[in-house]
């Protein structure tokens, strides 16, 4: 009986294609999976942190720019929460907090710091690196109050 070598190379090359979906299957796909999940990860994150040097920006701005030293601190707050308004942030989730760093006076420099948990659950291999599935991000902006302001009342 005569075996015919064209039969056996075409079982050969038939199993190689096999070979590749299976390498495909394991190794293409995963890594495309991860790069994906990495690029979702670190846009939210990017995003998260311009909304909130944004908010401390404007906190501090307006804590400065209040006609009463009393009044600084419920303005800066509000505006910080209204620019993570306008960045489509929930500013229930912030913890704004505005304070002089030495004495509020002219020419003394004010801080805003906003801090915010970003949830990162829902990103998959993501949640599982940190603790509660949330990654806790803040920003500090520092502004100084005018030394020649005009109608600040004492």
């Amino acid at each position: 009986m005569k075996v015919h070598r064209g039969r056996c190379w075409r079982r050969l090359h038939h199993a190689e294609e096999g070979q590749a979906l299976i390498e495909t299957i394991l190794f293409v796909f995963p890594v495309c999976f991860l790069l994906v999940a990495g690029i979702l990860f670190f846009g939210r994150a990017f995003y998260c942190l311009n909304a909130l040097d944004a908010a401390s920006f404007d906190g501090a701005r307006m804590g400065i720019e209040s006609l009463s030293r009393r009044q600084g601190t419920g303005q800066g707050r509000f505006a910080a929460e209204q620019t993570l308004v306008s960045w489509h942030m929930d500013p229930a989730g912030a913890e704004v907090l505005i304070a002089p760093v030495e004495t509020w006076q002219r020419g003394q420099a004010v801080a805003c710091e906003v801090r915010y948990p970003l949830y990162v659950g829902d990103i998959p291999f993501v949640g599982n690196f940190f603790e509660g599935q949330s990654l806790n991000l803040h920003s500090i902006s520092y502004a100084r109050v005018e030394r020649y302001k005009s109608r600040w009342a004492p």
